[in-house]
């Protein structure tokens, strides 16, 4: 049975891809480095300018990305590629495809010249590690002394100040709340500010209290 591959080289020049320049048989080819290839592609534009580099015949089934139909290949050949980024080279075999669409190289072929690194894990310090380096700014308040910050306010950003004493008066003299003196009591909830149309509107927070009474 025939080898089966499946790769991407339909509109490879409409998006930004991981190009990268490689020289085969005397010439150089920009390639789009696929890393879940599993073949390596050349299309006939570019390999019909290749020198000393002859097809053979090829039973390997070659397809498209999310394609039923197989790609035209024509045949393969085995070639030298040196890369222009690490001048390191490997000795690799390509399907000609009939068509005009690039040249792609695989996963082998693209770290064996060290144009693609997998990364299998990645180590993170530790934050007791992170604590013991930077211990002095773990300690007290956190207050940062001798440094004046800078805010950039939106030009647009217009200035707001909520203004209650007004409103207080007019709640008082409409008997609805009414001033208390002396100590502060026991039981105190936080008002909460809501601007209006026609100005501000004052609140009670009483979630606390309503939930201690039976």
């Amino acid at each position: 049975m025939a080898n089966t591959y499946r790769i991407t080289l339909h509109s490879m020049r409409d998006k930004i891809q991981p190009f990268t320049a490689v020289t085969i048989g005397g010439k150089r080819v920009k390639c789009l480095i696929d890393s879940g290839a599993g073949v390596n592609a050349i299309d006939t534009c570019s390999f019909n300018q290749l020198e000393n580099i002859y097809i053979t015949s090829t039973s390997k089934r070659t397809y498209d990305y999310r394609s039923s139909e197989p790609l035209p290949v024509i045949g393969e050949f085995e070639a030298e590629i040196i890369s222009g980024v690490t001048s390191k080279s490997t000795v690799t075999q390509f399907c000609v495809v009939d068509r005009c669409d690039g040249t792609l190289i695989g996963y082998e072929t693209a770290t064996d010249p060290g144009l693609l690194h997998i990364i299998n894990s990645v180590s993170t310090p530790k934050v007791d590690n992170i604590i013991e380096d930077y211990k002095d700014c773990f300690e007290g308040l956190g207050k940062m002394k001798g440094r004046t910050a800078k805010l950039h306010v939106n030009d647009s950003a217009k200035p707001l100040a909520q203004k209650y004493e007004a409103e207080l008066e007019n709640l008082e003299e409409l008997d609805i709340i009414e001033r208390a003196e002396g100590p502060t009591p026991r039981w105190v909830s936080p008002i909460v500010v809501a601007p209006k149309n026609t100005g501000i509107r004052i609140c009670q927070c009483r979630t606390v209290p309503l939930f201690s009474v039976r």
